[in-house]
């Protein structure tokens, strides 16, 4: 989901959480097929990353640490589906540049001196399969309104597993931009992940836009695409053990690719798996061979790790934390 950012020039104005919402009753209700069709349809625009107009833009994002409050992004993006963010700070991330466009994604890092170049992960991307899984899993209302003087879109999505975040989505429908994300917790709590404070549609973007001047002795790491694993004969060549590779998981959650990862370097077995909108990342690595700090996350009861048969497992989520713990529990060797 496309999250922008900005050098803004003659930008429009939004002043904090300014989002009107225009309804036809006092209640959402539920859509029709046709309607929940258009909130699909308008989702698939989101999900592809790609705007209909050149965007810049100017954006706040809570961080994590609690004496700063808010960080500032600035997003470019244009209608190739190139993309630029700015983290303009404060915090450890000031400075801190990402451009991608759809083929490779780069990433200067000032504070560490590296540049890292690797396949954009929007190459991998099934999305007639994730719109598939937000419509099997999650119930969809639309929402019109008004944020100083600009028409959006919101669409919220109530999951219908119990456990999970809803997601409520502020769309500009002329260019598909993302304006604002907020995510429910199970017990209501609305927590905003970001949020628009300044928005531009220019005709044309500067040549360098997309671009990075990089300072000399700055290291640069280059990152292949993860290779694919086909079949469990293979992922069991991989870890010299017997591969845990569930054949059902809970809470609508899909295996979406299994690939050879990394850690320590360690070969992995990584996987990827999904509900449409919640996802998360999952590796294994052989027992025997699992490096140090694996092993003291487990013999500590970390509990995003566990062990089955003779494979380590660990995952990396933001889902809410019991339903992270349900979806490790449920990786286990298929009966």
């Amino acid at each position: 989901m496309v999250i922008p950012i900005i050098f803004c020039v003659a930008c429009l104005s939004f002043a904090g959480s300014s989002f009107e919402l225009v309804k036809s009753s006092n209640k959402t209700t539920y859509l029709p097929t046709n309607e929940r069709r258009l909130c699909l349809r308008y989702l698939k625009l989101v999900l592809a990353d790609r705007t209909a107009k050149n965007v810049l833009a100017l954006m706040t994002v809570p961080s994590r640490d609690k004496s700063i409050g808010f960080r500032q992004m600035s997003i470019a993006i244009n209608t190739a589906g190139c993309e630029r963010t700015d983290f303009l700070g404060p915090g450890r991330g000031y400075g801190m540049v990402i451009i991608d466009c759809l083929d490779s994604r780069t990433i200067f890092n000032p504070r560490r001196r590296t540049l890292i170049i690797s396949p954009s992960p929007r190459q991998t991307e099934n999305l007639h399969h994730r719109l598939h899984l937000i419509d099997q899993n999650y119930r969809l209302s639309l929402e019109r309104g008004v944020s100083h003087g600009l028409s959006i879109v919101v669409i919220t999505a109530k999951p219908k597993n119990a456990g999970l975040e809803s997601h409520k989505i502020y769309i500009e429908p002329k260019s598909h931009f993302v304006m604002r994300l907020d995510l429910i917790s199970p017990e209501g709590k609305d927590a905003m992940s970001y949020e628009t404070t300044s928005l531009s549609f220019p005709t044309s973007l500067p040549a360098n836009t997309f671009s990075i001047e990089i300072p000399a002795s700055v290291r640069t790491e280059h990152f292949d695409q993860p290779a694919p694993v086909p079949d469990v004969a293979s992922a069991r060549q991989l870890l010299h053990t017997e591969p845990v590779v569930p054949s059902h998981l809970p809470m609508g959650f899909e295996i979406q690719a299994m690939y050879q990862s990394r850690m320590a370097k360690q070969t992995t077995l990584g996987f990827e798996i999904t509900d449409g909108l919640g996802s998360a990342s999952i590796f294994e690595v052989a027992e025997s061979r699992a490096p140090e700090d694996l092993r003291k996350k487990l013999n500590n009861h970390d509990p995003m790790v566990k062990r089955v048969g003779g494979v380590i497992v660990q995952m990396y989520t933001a889902i809410p934390p019991r339903a992270a713990i349900k979806l490790l529990d449920s990786w286990k060797y298929s009966k």
